[in-house]
């Protein structure tokens, strides 16, 4: 199957690669199954820049109102990983559909 895959950096295309290895190993990928799972390189490493920056700074920052007050708001950057967690998810729902993964594997992968 020929993708194009130019627009991805080396680290999602080197996750890509992982996924499409270790996806193989538990159901025959299909034209759907590499689009999810290109979705799924990009979305991992852009889940990892944004978790080392919520790390790094927190998952909220201090703004001083008009009034004067300090007032404490969400940072968007964890707004935006909390979202790709839940794309995420759906993502992995898709593919776990007629893939021999039992449930422990599952968690191992997510987490490699």
């Amino acid at each position: 199957m020929e993708l194009d895959l130019d627009y991805m950096t080396a680290a999602q295309h080197a996750r890509f690669e992982l996924l499409v290895k270790q996806w193989s190993a538990y159901k025959t990928l299909n034209v759907d199954d590499y689009a999810r799972l290109e979705m799924l390189a990009c979305i991992m490493e852009e889940m990892r820049g944004l978790q080392k920056y919520v790390n790094r700074m927190g998952t909220t920052y201090e703004v001083i109102a008009t009034s004067g007050d300090v007032q404490t708001r969400p940072r968007p950057e964890y707004q935006q990983l909390v979202d790709l967690r839940a794309r995420l998810g759906v993502i992995m729902n898709a593919l776990k559909k007629n893939a021999s993964l039992p449930e422990d594997e599952l968690s191992e992968f997510l987490q490699g």
